[in-house]
């Protein structure tokens, strides 16, 4: 009797430390019938979200905003329109606005919507941005936007001054055989970093470039290959407490395009000589491989002790999509990053199928940092086993650590929790959870758009667009509803 007893308080404690969502409140937006309509959804943290209806009206492209607070109450709403060409390029966000940059192909003059975030007015700013041809990040810093992009070849980051319609290239990045590989923004500090990739005299080289607010140089720095090949490839940057600055990313053998582990190394401005980086091979992870079944993850790490043994190569190589730095107390940082098999080359015959085409996403690391630089904690993520429908992992924070939450591919999602000891990856995990309410979860099936997304105080938001039938049975003048449903923990 007393072992039945322990057995049904373990099943208990263990379902009790499983993260489950259950839909709170919803949105439901009917879309137009008559014209052909786009929807999407922009997480705002604590002030809510923005929901961006598109459709062709006559000659325009009408944008129709509407923000909805933490409640889902519809706070504002606001709209511009486009005439085509002219067409969005790209949206970028700072504490009090959002700003659409919009242009035509083949033309310098850009125009720029400043949306609002407390009230949804908006405000048009044109003017023409002369030396770029092709864009390919756009980032707003107090009254200036910076493109950035490549100017006959060669790439180059133009400021754009709202207050006089000016533009100035920003210096020492119009450079042959060299590429952006980001631009990343300080809102506190007005400052802006620039990394790029280039290759001269047979060797490839990463930098990374800061200017302050008004294009005058903050630091630069170049990274080369160190005595075993080891080469920056792709950062992100994270300001502390204390005001320093640390660079973390993956690094590659000399110009490879697989990655082999993690670098990280402090940062200061006027820097202008790389200092210490501390490189951390995939295989030095304790859990890298633990996205494995366990039989095959057992043969894997044998295999890599026996190469250990004899002296032999043991790095293990990816390609890896990176998430910006989580910053956590006492000046600790998540680095987050999903890794992913490129499209294989096709050898049939007719056109090919799309899932031959896509990338394919294997599993998601998650490395927690202290303020020395170096990895306490690390847990990987099986995004197959999951069935990721998109291959991209959402986190929200809570007092204990981080809720990871993705959506899969039969419509529902799962979700897992990462701690601040051993073991980081939390268990058990429930197999899956239905984030829609049961009127709309029973219209879901791999037809049908929708998604999980990151939103604010322990909460995720799902959305979903459904065919009209789940909202009426009867005859509707629409064709199709926009769900959004916010997801709270059940405690």
């Amino acid at each position: 009797m007393k072992k039945l007893l322990l057995g049904l308080l373990l099943v208990y404690a263990a379902a009790a430390s499983a993260q489950t969502f259950r839909p709170d409140k919803s949105v439901v937006l009917p879309l137009d019938a008559t014209h052909e309509e786009e929807v999407e959804i922009r997480p705002l943290g604590a002030d809510g979200f923005m929901i961006e209806r598109i459709r062709t009206d006559g000659f325009w492209d009408v944008h129709r905003l509407m923000l909805y607070d933490s409640t889902l109450t519809l706070r504002h709403e606001s709209q511009f329109k486009l005439r085509p060409p002219n067409t969005v390029l790209y949206v970028a966000r700072t504490r009090e606005a959002l700003y659409w940059l919009c242009s035509q192909p083949d033309s310098e003059h850009i125009q720029i919507y400043k949306v609002s975030r407390e009230t949804g007015e908006i405000e048009l700013i044109e003017g023409d941005v002369v030396a770029i041809d092709q864009v390919s990040h756009f980032k707003v810093l107090g009254n200036s936007a910076y493109l950035a992009g490549q100017y006959q070849g060669r790439p180059v980051v133009v400021a754009f001054r709202f207050f006089d319609k000016s533009s100035k290239p920003l210096p020492g990045l119009y450079t042959n055989r060299q590429e952006i590989s980001d631009v990343l923004t300080d809102e506190a500090s007005q400052q802006l970093f620039v990394l790029t990739r280039s290759f001269r005299q047979g060797s490839c080289r990463f930098r990374v470039q800061g200017y302050h607010y008004d294009g005058s140089s903050l630091l630069e720095v170049e990274f080369g290959p160190d005595q075993a090949g080891h080469l920056p490839r792709d950062g992100r940057l994270i300001r502390m407490p204390d005001g320093g600055l640390h660079l973390v990313g993956t690094y590659a053998d000399k110009c490879d395009k697989y990655v082999q582990g993690i670098f990280q190394t402090p940062l200061s401005d006027s820097m202008t000589v790389a200092g210490k980086i501390n490189y951390y091979p995939f295989a030095s992870l304790p859990h890298w491989l633990d996205y494995l079944p366990e039989r095959r993850r057992q043969r894997q790490q044998a295999r890599l002790e026996g190469r250990r043994e004899r002296g032999r190569s043991t790095r293990l190589m990816a390609r890896i999509t990176q998430h910006a730095l989580y910053p956590h107390e006492q000046q600790q940082y998540l680095w987050v990053g999903e890794t992913y098999t490129a499209p294989g080359r096709y050898t049939g015959t007719g056109t090919p199928a799309a899932e031959d085409m896509q990338y394919q996403f294997d599993h998601a690391v998650f490395v927690l940092f202290g303020k020395d630089g170096i990895p306490r904690l690390d847990a990987s993520v099986n995004l197959n086993e999951a069935k990721a429908l998109t291959g991209r992992v959402n986190l929200i924070r809570t007092p204990d650590g981080w809720i990871g939450g993705m959506a899969r591919r039969d419509g529902k999602a799962q979700f897992f929790s990462l701690g601040q000891e051993q073991p980081f990856l939390k268990r058990p995990l429930p197999d899956e959870q239905s984030v829609f309410s049961e009127q709309w979860q029973k219209h879901l099936n791999n037809e049908q758009h929708y998604d999980l997304l990151s939103w604010h105080n322990g909460r995720f938001l799902s959305w979903a667009i459904l065919p009209a039938t789940a909202f009426s049975t009867g005859s509707s003048p629409f064709q199709k509803v926009f769900i959004v449903e916010s997801l709270v923990e059940e405690k």
